[in-house]
Formats: structure tokens, C-alpha cells, sequence
């Protein structure tokens, strides 16, 4: 009998320990400053897009202010005419280099880091030499952006590669295989073109809109058309704009594939980069919808948050996940993780697989996610003395199948049914 129960006993506590096991979790955490380093510090509006992380995650990009603001005829800091210098910090020494690179405008100082800039090796960098002059707009001199040129920085031998490229505006990015280039350029309209390295070979595509993301495993890229102003329908009325689109464009075959169902309402994808899973199937997108909730005035509608999932090979969408953001592929084929938002902000990370529906959250409430990339996730969180430095963890996926369906009946605000 003793013997009996002693076998219950293990046989209970070896399933307790197998269980907790297989729930995924960050281990390895490192802090990615030391401590009163004053090089860094969280953009208050931009925590989500402060750094990101390569895709060896051997690097961390990220901008620092250069030198001190300029006053204002007041005598105030004048941030908004404050200049940006971009860095690259090796994660393993903790050595920082100033890419050489001309200085950004505040308004620019996310701009490489809420996309990705980075070749699929992690060993190369798309980005800009922007020039700035002063010029006389309305009786006032401002500063206006005259022209971008497109330049790479290989990471391994620290030095900038130029490109021929050039346009008033202009942005690159690195196609799947990371032997050419695909980009956007283009004062109004965008002109989206295919070119090898140095620029020379440049195609311009028969399609336009904002670049948003390139599919990884395949020659696809994801494309936003943002709302174009309509004529007036009647003398007097005030223009109108039309309607909004994000579809993919397969390259190869020279057409649009797939119109993404997007909110209307829904005025952040210049700001939120779509994302793909490693295995290219599966694309993770912002969106909003709208909610009816009770104020001192009555029932209001006001839009939330929500992440869709699009399956590409399948054509259509496969999932959603509610306040939340999508921040990079996860450790797994299929895996994602996001930043999941709590009460007002985006306070943990969520792991997400779409082929198995489960939903994990990683980590501890209150800390402020900013990036992830396979097996690594880079955060915010305050100290005991009430300051804020950056982390980097490590994701131990332990899941099986078996979890992820329980984790995606234990974890509210995953719902696999498609929106209304």
C-alpha cells in the first residue's frame, strides 16, 4: 500500500513538473545598459519602437540624442529641433558604433527602428543619408528635407556601402534572400522598385503605396495604399478620402495576390510594420476595431486595438488576437510574439501560434516590450530606485501541442473566430 501511494505521489508531481515545464517562458535575462549609463533613454510616445533587435540577435539598433537641444528665443530646450545619431550596440561586448550616417530631425528618430532595416543574416543595414536645409516657407526659415540617399552598412567590416539611389524620398529594404534590394521612392506617390546592391540594376514595379514588409520565404511583399484625397462631390463640400487598402504583390508573377481586410478607421500602418512568421505563411497585421463602451455622456464608440492573422498560401484570415500588437516572428515556424496591451498600455508579451491557436504570456506585467526576434525579446522595466533600462531575454518555447490548445482556452482575449 505504501509502495502504492509513494508511485501516486511521484507519478503527480512528475506530471506537475512536466506541465509547468512546458509552458514557455524568458530566461538569460541581461540588461543591455549599465546601470546610470545615460546613453539611452525610452522616447516617451515611442517605447514600442525606441530599438530593435537583428535577426542573429548579435545587435541592437537604437538613436541617441547629439550633443544638447537648441533654445528657443524663450531660452527653452527646443526638443523638437533636436538631431539623432543612429547606433548599433553588440550585444555580446556591449560595444556601441556610431554609424556614419548624417544626423536625423526628430521626427525621423524611430524611422529605422520601427521597421526593419536589417539584411535576413543580421550582417548588413538598409539606411539613409538624409539632407536637411534651411529654406523660407511662408516668411519663416524650416528646415526641409531636400533629398535621401540610399546607403548599406555592413556590420562585419564597419564600413558604408553607397548606393546609387537617390530621391527626395526614398527608403530600402533587403529582399528574402538578402542579395538585393526592394524599395520606395517618390515625392507624392510611392513607386515601389526591385534593385540589386549598388542600385544600378533598378526596376520600378507596376504597383505603388508604402512598403510595409518582404515575405521571407517567398518573392511577396506586403504593400499599404494610404487614403487618397478625392475631388469634392458638390461645389462647396470639403474634399473627401477614398478608401484605404493593405494587399500583397507576388513580384515574379507581376500581380496583386491578396486584398487584407482593414478597418477604415485604422490610421497607424505607416507606423506598425506587418509581420511574417519565419515560415512566410502566416502575416501578423495592427488593425483596429470598434467597441461600444459606457461614458457619463452614454454608450460611445471608440476603436481598440487588434491584431489579424493572414494565412497567405490559404488566402484568407486565420485568427485575431485583441489589444494587442504583433513585434516579430517567434521562436517556432509559426510562432509570433506580441505586445499585449493592459488597461492603457502595452505592459507584457504574448506568444502566439496560429497553427495551433495557443496563446502564452511571457514574462511579468508592467514592463514595456519594445521588440523580439526568434528567440529573443528586448523590453523596458523600471529598477528599484524608479528608473528605466532596456533587458534582453531569451524565449524557452517548452510547448507542446497539447499546452498550446490549453493556453489558447486559458488566455483571454484570443478569439479564432473570424470578425463580423
Amino acid at each position: 500500500m505504501r509502495k502504492t501511494t509513494r508511485m501516486a505521489v511521484l507519478c503527480i508531481l512528475w506530471a506537475v513538473s512536466t506541465c509547468a515545464a512546458a509552458e514557455p517562458k524568458l530566461i538569460n535575462e541581461k540588461r543591455v545598459f549599465p546601470k546610470g549609463d545615460p546613453v539611452w533613454k525610452k522616447p516617451r510616445q515611442y517605447s514600442l519602437w525606441a530599438m530593435r533587435l537583428s535577426p542573429d540577435g548579435k545587435h541592437l539598433l537604437y538613436s541617441h540624442p547629439k550633443g544638447k537641444p537648441p533654445l528657443t528665443p524663450e531660452g527653452a530646450p527646443d526638443f523638437h529641433k533636436m538631431q539623432y545619431e543612429m547606433v548599433l550596440r553588440n550585444l555580446k561586448t556591449d560595444k556601441d558604433t556610431l554609424l556614419p550616417i548624417n544626423p536625423l530631425k526628430s521626427g525621423w528618430r524611430t524611422g529605422f527602428t520601427r521597421f526593419n532595416m536589417f539584411d535576413p543574416a543580421g550582417k548588413k543595414l538598409a539606411l539613409a543619408n538624409i539632407v536637411v536645409e534651411e529654406q523660407k516657407v511662408d516668411e519663416r526659415l524650416t528646415s526641409v528635407r531636400t533629398s535621401m540617399t540610399l546607403v548599406l552598412y555592413d556590420i562585419t567590416a564597419g564600413k558604408i556601402i553607397k548606393t546609387s539611389i537617390k530621391d527626395p524620398r526614398c527608403i530600402g529594404k533587403f529582399d528574402r534572400t538578402g542579395k538585393g534590394l526592394i524599395g520606395m521612392k517618390g515625392r507624392r506617390s510611392l513607386d515601389i522598385f526591385t534593385s540589386d546592391l549598388g542600385g544600378v540594376k533598378l526596376k520600378t514595379l507596376a504597383v505603388k503605396g508604402f512598403l510595409q514588409s518582404v515575405c521571407p520565404t517567398a518573392d511577396v511583399i506586403c504593400v499599404w495604399a494610404p487614403p487618397e484625397r478625392m475631388k469634392p462631390a458638390a461645389p462647396g463640400q470639403l474634399p473627401q478620402r477614398g478608401p484605404q487598402r493593405l494587399f500583397l504583390y507576388d513580384i515574379k508573377a507581376k500581380k496583386e495576390t491578396a486584398q487584407i481586410p482593414i478597418h477604415q478607421r485604422n490610421s497607424k500602418l505607416d507606423d506598425w510594420e506587418t509581420q511574417w512568421t519565419a515560415d512566410g505563411r502566416y502575416l501578423y497585421y495592427y488593425d483596429v476595431r470598434e467597441v461600444t463602451e459606457a461614458t457619463v455622456e452614454g454608450p460611445r464608440k471608440k476603436i481598440r486595438p487588434i491584431t489579424r492573422v493572414w494565412d497567405r498560401l490559404a488566402g484568407k484570415q486565420s485568427g485575431q488576437v485583441f489589444d494587442a500588437v504583433p513585434l516579430g516572428p517567434g521562436p517556432t515556424a509559426t510562432s509570433m510574439v506580441l505586445a499585449k496591451r493592459e488597461g492603457m498600455r502595452y505592459e507584457r508579451f504574448l506568444l502566439h501560434d496560429v497553427k495551433t491557436g495557443g496563446a502564452h504570456p511571457l514574462g511579468e506585467t508592467g514592463i514595456r516590450p519594445i521588440h523580439a526576434w526568434g528567440k529573443k525579446v528586448l523590453y523596458a522595466k523600471k529598477l528599484p530606485d524608479g528608473k528605466e533600462a532596456a533587458y534582453v531575454a531569451e524565449i524557452d518555447p517548452g510547448v507542446d501541442s497539447k499546452s498550446n490548445r490549453q493556453g489558447a482556452r486559458r488566455h483571454r482575449g484570443v478569439d479564432g473566430a473570424l470578425p463580423k
